[in-house]
């Protein structure tokens, strides 16, 4: 039976280390953690010290003096200075302590080659820059317990019932755990690792070097992205700002709030503010006004109807207007962009992209005006085969943004399965069927 918690064991393997210092003595039968433990036994990661710092307690962490600032509060006639955390914005205090602590400065330099070696390991390109230069500006041993007279929640160091174990040293093997470690099913190490940017230090620092001290790989790529505000404050339940998913899901509906989350939440670089009134211009300029209302006008039985005396299926045409030719090659370099957009982590703008070209196949229809009886009926019929396609192109981009309503899309543009995938994005249909009813669809996204 494998151990209900490994971090009680990669802490054993790490203090009884060669001179040992500290003897523990509770049974280790998990014979599969050997590998990890030979690695570790004749290094001494972990030792039992003083530690100095800045002190959150709300945070559970200590901070460096380069991430503390100092303010001047009055009260009355009398000033204070209050010491707060950069990263945080909560108060810290001058603490001196004995714990445990993981010999980080030894891996300063390993740290210093990975980053440099690897100049996209950390995304956005600011916060590679913000941990590169911390790193470069030299690690501090770090304090991996806490008194167990201040932290009484948490795992007992083993051996010491004095201490418990830093929140983080815990937390951030649970990524090995999950995976059945020593016994490592895929997944590691991790193709793209996604953390706040409040948390990079720990997960681009820290668990680098725990990694490294294990002898294990370090995540290909780690995204921070970047913070929900409310009223450009941190959305925090501590602050009584917190927005109730459970009602916004109830107000909007879960594709429109995957839609507005991406769309306005997805630039990893800089913090996203949530506004219902924002939301609500958005589905009605772009879901209700744009996506919507260019389907049900390109699926007017009316329309519909001009184009259905040679059959249900209508033929791709064999020449383009120029108009029409704009917005082919729109839809071109639509997935190549969405894909890049994408790769780079940045799903706000492969959204955008997508809606370019939505409101180029509005433009397209408003200027051909199907709907007109002047309009001769091979314009209506290169209008209509342009914009489905179009229409069609940007449903299965969109599918893991709205799976829902792109599902009743592609499911009244009659788009068979085979249509609806990657590959499919770089053809266009040889033909594509018209409705057989007087009935008009039903709207996309209901007022």
């Amino acid at each position: 039976m494998k151990s209900p918690c490994f971090t009680l064991i990669l802490f054993h393997v790490w203090v009884s280390s060669t001179p040992p210092l500290l003897s523990f003595s509770f049974d280790l039968t998990y014979t599969d953690i050997c590998a990890w433990q030979n690695k570790l036994a004749c290094h001494g990661h972990i030792y039992l010290g003083e530690h100095q710092g800045w002190y959150a307690v709300s945070d559970e962490a200590f901070y460096p003096e380069s991430q503390i600032f100092a303010t001047k509060q009055q009260s009355g006639s009398s000033s204070e200075t209050v010491y707060t955390s950069i990263e945080t914005g909560q108060r810290v205090e001058w603490t001196t302590e004995t714990n445990y602590k993981f010999r980080l400065s030894a891996f300063q330099q390993p740290l210093l080659d990975w980053l440099e070696n690897n100049r996209e390991v950390i995304q956005p390109s600011n916060m590679y820059d913000h941990v590169l230069a911390e790193v470069r500006s030299g690690l501090q041993d770090l304090s991996i317990s806490r008194l167990r007279s201040r932290l009484t929640w948490g795992i007992p160091v083993p051996g010491d019932p004095q201490h418990t174990m830093y929140v983080w040293m815990d937390a951030l093997v649970n990524y090995m755990t999950a995976l059945g470690y020593p016994d490592m099913q895929p997944g590691w190490p991790a193709d793209v690792h996604i953390v706040g940017k409040d948390i990079v230090r720990f997960h681009a620092i820290y668990w680098p070097a725990f990694l490294m001290a294990a002898g294990l790989p370090l995540p290909q790529t780690i995204v921070a992205h970047s913070h929900w505000t409310v009223n450009k404050a941190k959305m925090s339940k501590s602050k009584g700002n917190a927005i109730n998913p459970f009602h916004a899901l109830h107000t909007y509906g879960v594709d429109t709030m995957r839609y507005y989350l991406m769309r306005i939440g997805g630039h990893i670089g800089t913090d996203a503010d949530y506004a219902p009134a924002l939301l609500e211009e958005h589905k009605r300029k772009f879901l209700q006004g744009q996506l919507g209302n260019l389907l049900s006008r390109v699926l007017a039985p009316k329309i519909q109807a001009r184009l259905t005396g040679a059959g249900l299926l209508l033929a791709r045409p064999t020449h383009w207007a120029e108009a029409e030719k704009r917005l082919i090659h729109a839809c071109t370099q639509l997935p190549p962009t969405f894909d890049a957009h994408m790769q780079a982590y940045e799903p706000s703008k492969a959204i955008q992209a997508v809606f370019d070209v939505i409101a180029l196949t509005n433009e397209l229809v408003q200027h051909s005006a199907p709907w007109s009886t002047d309009t001769p009926l091979d314009a209506v019929h290169r209008c209509i085969f342009a914009s489905c396609e179009a229409l069609r192109l940007c449903g299965v981009l969109l599918q893991p943004v709205m799976p829902r309503a792109m599902t009743t899309l592609l499911n009244e543009l009659q788009v068979p399965a085979s249509q609806r995938t990657w590959d499919s994005l770089y053809a266009w249909q040889s033909h594509i069927r018209m409705r057989d009813t007087a009935e008009k669809i039903a709207p996309l996204f209901p007022k």
